[in-house]
């Protein structure tokens, strides 16, 4: 048997500390293993949280919080005070708030609630159209339904369209 050979049916072990024992596994699971807690660890050692010291890698399992080598004056809550000491400034307060303002939504509430009543007054029978295309109707059918010709009902969703888009180009 070649060297390599011999290489590549080779097992190694890796230490769980959860169970508090070792675990033989292959060497494409082993190389994996080391490679992910490798990069956690470095990771975490350069925002200053970890300080395993090199001999003790192996009992690496990229659980800082419970680590006994993690560095425990590193604070990273997310209320911790930053800056000066009198400063009521926490690390939350640096976070961008992405959400759509309340005053944004309720305009566009009523927006669009205008835009509702004012598709009434153009076709009254747009809230019925709207129910039925909901349940997955064709036009046709629709056209059947409401009682009017599929071209006279294509041609008053076209004129209403228009219409809308042209008191309300925001939403068309």
């Amino acid at each position: 048997m070649s060297k390599n050979e011999n290489r590549s049916k080779e097992t190694h072990r890796i230490y769980i500390r959860s169970q508090r024992r070792w675990q033989e596994v292959p060497e494409e699971v082993y190389q994996e293993h080391t490679r992910f807690h490798d990069t956690y660890r470095h990771r975490m050692q350069g925002r200053g949280l970890c300080c395993c010291p090199r001999n003790k890698w192996w009992v690496c399992d990229a659980d800082c919080l419970t680590c006994e080598y993690r560095n425990a004056d590193v604070i990273a809550s997310l209320d911790a005070p930053i800056g000066e000491e009198n400063d009521d400034l926490v690390l939350m307060d640096t976070i961008a708030d992405e959400s759509v303002a309340v005053s944004e939504l309720v305009s566009d509430r009523i927006v669009l609630e205008q835009l509702f009543k004012r598709l009434a007054d153009l076709m009254p029978e747009a809230e019925n159209i709207g129910k039925l295309r909901m349940q997955g109707l064709s036009d046709e059918a629709i056209a059947k339904e409401i009682g009017i010709p599929r071209t006279t009902f294509l041609s008053r969703i076209k004129a209403a369209k228009k219409l809308l888009a042209q008191e309300y180009p925001d939403f068309f």
